[in-house]
């Protein structure tokens, strides 16, 4: 038996000299995800933005995630943005949104990372406490045409955003599942104006605001009276 295996191997070796223009197997590429032919409720079902704002957060984000190489299908930066948003979005695992977006699941994994670095860039630009007297007016006039409460200059809370469990017990929160506890401060417009996402789950929220960059901000007297709301 084992020389007949033997044979058969060497006779589809000897094949394999005698033909060496075979071609391989081409690759097949599956179309890729795009704006274009969508509309604007299902740009917004699919992605949570509008279309102007994806064309903006990419025009701000191009040049670090866009190829540095001229192979031909390599992923276009619009591509990996539009993977991302549609993963944050969905909820849906890696593997589903990869297929759907039409790269391959490492791929997807690796411009996942490439797209957060490059939108966590943009944070100091977009998430920043006010510090001067006009500003906080226009968030505290904000609040006030909401609801008629003066002073008002932010809203507080916490959430826990689950996590799969690690090996630290710390994570776990008291409702008994593994989490990150994130605090954030938003503005009468729902704009973020502070937000910290380092905690585990089982600290508490005032431990975390004690330990703010916020709670230095606030206690450093140079800000004009006010209030942070919170729960």
């Amino acid at each position: 038996m084992f020389h007949i295996h033997e044979k058969s191997a060497q006779q589809k070796l000897l094949q394999q000299e005698s033909n060496p223009n075979q071609k391989h197997r081409e690759r097949i590429f599956r179309p890729r995800i795009s704006l274009f032919g969508l509309n604007e409720d299902e740009v917004r079902s699919r992605y949570r933005f509008s279309t102007e704002v994806i064309l903006e957060l990419y025009e701000q984000i191009q040049q670090d995630i866009e190829p540095n190489c001229e192979r031909n299908h390599a992923v276009p930066g619009m591509v990996k943005l539009l993977s991302a948003l549609h993963y944050f979005s969905s909820a849906s695992f890696q593997g589903t949104v990869s297929a759907l977006s039409g790269i391959s699941q490492p791929s997807f994994s690796r411009h996942l990372t490439q797209v957060l670095k490059a939108i966590n860039k943009l944070t100091p630009q977009y998430i920043v406490f006010p510090s001067d007297k006009a500003a906080i007016q226009t968030i505290k006039d904000g609040f006030y045409k909401m609801s008629s409460f003066p002073n008002v200059m932010g809203i507080i809370d916490c959430t826990h955003v689950a996590l799969s469990p690690p090996t630290e017990d710390i994570y776990r929160n008291s409702k008994n599942f593994h989490s990150l506890n994130v605090q954030m401060v938003c503005d009468s417009d729902m704009r973020i104006l502070n937000l910290v996402a380092g905690y585990p789950g089982s600290t508490h929220d005032s431990y975390i605001l004690k330990h703010s960059s916020l709670h230095a901000i606030l206690s450093s007297g140079n800000l004009p009276e006010g209030w942070i709301l919170g729960e």
